[in-house]
């Protein structure tokens, strides 16, 4: 089956596109706002893909750079692939600010590294563990928005590890296990999950166990994805105001060297299958 197209790859690859273009053709953000008078804020907005931009904006923009041919047909048609709703736009009302980009980069992710100190990676849950983590989280909302959330992430899920078979590398604290979310077989169904997903899936799972002595230097987990040639990878780190997703090589690089380290001192994959496995059984002890 197909992989899914994400607009939100599609808006950053030409935000990235035009920048280049616009660097060729040595003209400030600025200089080319006054060209076509509209803001700075503008242009830069384009070139981070931050927002839609109408094709006859960026055909606008080519003039600018005086770029013609295929490369200009190319580019046009990838700024109206830019602009088509992603398949997450039916759950718009229980996306958070911020999400659906990040949703938007998993859908064509070819790998997912993960680093999780809080709870089960949402990738990696069961729809009851969902809940009650996103019980916990919105205190405020209705059961009936809990549920359009839970069905939103196991949607996630089904075309990520389900659909498009995604290679995941998860580095877990040993807390995040430890944690109750729910009562115990909400818990011992979770361990299961785990083990299977392992076990029959592209999915690796390491366990950093509370008395290793490790720094991450990081307050939250992360997780860094690597998208098709020539997208750059993207760290995405939820926080409390949002999700923050960083780009830039020095970031994406320090955070892949925190994610090697992580995995070289964490447990072997097998040894913390082993240890997902004693848990479940304890748990019905």
């Amino acid at each position: 089956m197909a992989r899914v197209q994400s607009p939100t790859v599609r808006r950053r690859r030409l935000g990235q596109e035009l920048r280049e273009l616009r660097e060729a053709s040595r003209l400030t953000i600025d200089e080319v706002a006054q060209r076509l008078e509209v803001s700075p804020a503008k242009i830069s907005r384009i070139e981070t893909g931050r927002v839609s931009v109408r094709p006859r904006d960026v055909s606008d923009l080519l003039d600018q750079y005086e770029i013609h041919g295929m490369h200009r047909d190319n580019l046009l048609i990838l700024s109206r692939e830019a602009r088509q709703q992603g398949w997450w736009h039916s759950y718009s009302d229980v996306l958070s600010e911020g999400t659906d980009i990040w949703v938007g980069l998993e859908t064509e992710a070819e790998v997912i590294r993960l680093y999780q100190i809080q709870v089960i990676p949402g990738l990696l849950q069961t729809s009851e563990y969902a809940s009650a983590s996103l019980r916990a989280h919105y205190r405020s909302e209705s059961p009936e928005q809990i549920e359009r959330r839970v069905k939103l992430r196991m949607a996630r899920q089904d075309l990520v590890i389900g659909q498009n078979k995604t290679s995941i590398w998860a580095v877990l604290d040993e807390a995040v296990l430890r944690r109750r979310m729910g009562p115990p077989e909400v818990m011992q169904s979770q361990y299961q999950r785990l083990l299977k997903f392992a076990e029959e899936n592209n999915i690796t799972i390491q366990v950093l166990r509370l008395d290793t002595a490790v720094f991450t230097g990081v307050p939250a987990g992360f997780a860094i994805m690597r998208l098709p040639s020539p997208d750059p990878e993207v760290v995405v780190i939820e926080h409390g105001a949002g999700v923050l997703y960083l780009e830039q090589s020095q970031d994406v690089t320090a955070h892949a060297d925190l994610f090697d380290r992580l995995i070289a001192t964490a447990t072997g994959p097998e040894e913390s299958l082993s240890y997902i496995s004693n848990l479940a059984k304890l748990n019905v002890e």
